[in-house]
C-alpha cells in the first residue's frame, strides 16, 4: 500500500523524466527516489518504467497507474485545502442585498468569488428601505446603500465604493470642448436620467434642484452602462461615475468632471451586535482594496 509521499515521488519521476531530476525537484536524495519507485513496482507486481540512457519512460501498465495517481493526488490536494479552510473558518455563505444594477460592485464580488471558491455569495436585489429591513432582521448579512448624512443606529458601515461623477457625452458635442461642466450647463441639453430605483436618480434630482431649472429629460434608463450606450448613440448627455466612464473610454465618448466635483460613496451595512465572521471580513477587506481603481486615470484624461 503506497502512501501519499510515494505517489508524489512516482508522479514527479514521470513528469521530470529521470530519478535525478525528480530528486532535485523534491529536495531529496536520488537513492530515496530509487527506493520508492522500486517498492512501488514490487507492490504493483509489474514494471512501471523502462529505464534507458535518455531517462525513464512509462510502460503501458505504468501509464494506466499514472492517470489514477494524478487523479487521486489532485483529490487529496482538494481535501487538504478544504480542511485548512474549514479549520480557519474561511468558508460558508455571505448573503448580500443591494440596490438594482450595481454593475461595478457585482464585478468586484465576482473576482472575490474566483479567489475564494469555498465562500458562496448570494446577491439579492431590493429597494433601499427593504435593504435596511433585511439586514436588521438578519435576513441578509450585508446591505449596500448610498452614503447619507445620518447613520442609522445598530449598524456598522464600511465604505466600499468611492466614485466621482462625470458628464459623459459624444466627443463631437459642443460641451466636449470644456474642461469641466456644471449642472447649469446641462439644463438646455437633452439629459439621460435614471429610473427611480437607481440610487443615482435621487442624488441627481436633488442636485438639479439647486439650478432652479430641471434638465430636459430625453429618456430614462435603469443602469449607468445603459446611460453610456444611449449617450454614445446621441440620445443626450449622461452623468455616470468614473468607473463606468473608464469602461467606455474608447467608445467615441469623452468624460468631463462636474463642477463643483460630486463624490458618490456606497457603503455596506451590517448589524453591529457581533464581530464579522471570517468570510465577511475577507469580503470587506477585498472590497476596500477595489475602491476607485480608475478614478484618477479618468480625471487625468478629462
Amino acid at each position: 500500500m503506497q502512501n501519499h509521499r510515494s505517489l508524489e515521488i512516482f508522479r514527479t519521476v514521470v513528469e521530470s523524466g529521470s530519478v535525478t531530476s525528480a530528486a532535485e525537484r523534491l529536495g531529496i536524495t536520488q537513492p530515496t527516489v530509487t527506493k520508492a519507485i522500486a517498492e512501488f513496482e514490487r507492490d504493483c507486481g509489474f514494471q512501471l518504467f523502462v529505464r534507458g540512457r535518455h531517462g525513464m519512460k512509462l510502460t503501458t501498465e505504468g501509464t494506466l497507474i499514472y492517470e489514477e495517481v494524478c487523479s487521486n493526488l489532485d483529490a487529496l490536494m482538494r481535501i487538504t485545502q478544504r480542511i485548512r479552510a474549514t479549520r480557519a473558518g474561511v468558508q460558508g455563505l455571505i448573503r448580500l442585498v443591494v440596490p438594482p444594477v450595481q454593475d461595478k460592485f457585482a464585478e468586484d464580488v465576482g473576482r472575490f468569488c474566483a479567489l475564494h471558491p469555498d465562500i458562496r455569495v448570494q446577491i439579492e436585489i431590493a429597494a433601499p428601505r427593504d435593504i435596511i429591513l433585511a439586514v436588521s432582521r438578519g435576513e441578509a448579512d450585508l446591505g449596500l446603500l448610498p452614503a447619507t448624512a445620518d447613520d442609522l443606529p445598530y449598524f456598522d458601515y464600511v465604505t466600499v465604493a468611492e466614485r466621482f461623477l462625470v458628464v459623459l457625452l459624444p466627443e463631437t458635442h459642443p460641451l466636449a470642448r470644456r474642461n469641466r461642466i456644471g449642472l447649469e450647463d446641462i439644463r438646455s441639453e437633452r439629459f439621460i436620467q435614471y429610473s427611480a430605483h437607481n440610487p443615482l436618480a435621487n442624488l441627481l434630482e436633488i442636485a438639479f434642484l439647486s439650478t432652479a431649472v430641471p434638465p430636459t429629460i430625453s429618456c430614462m434608463v435603469s443602469t449607468q452602462r445603459m446611460a453610456a450606450l444611449m449617450a454614445k448613440a446621441g440620445a443626450g448627455v449622461a452623468i455616470v461615475d468614473d468607473g463606468t466612464a473608464y469602461d467606455f473610454r474608447e467608445a467615441s465618448l469623452v468624460a468631463r468632471p462636474l463642477d463643483p466635483p460630486f463624490r458618490w460613496l456606497m457603503r455596506l451595512i451590517r448589524r453591529n451586535e457581533a464581530p464579522p465572521s471570517p468570510p465577511i471580513k475577507l469580503l470587506l477587506d477585498w472590497l476596500s482594496t477595489q475602491m476607485n481603481p480608475h478614478g484618477d486615470e479618468v480625471r487625468a484624461s478629462c
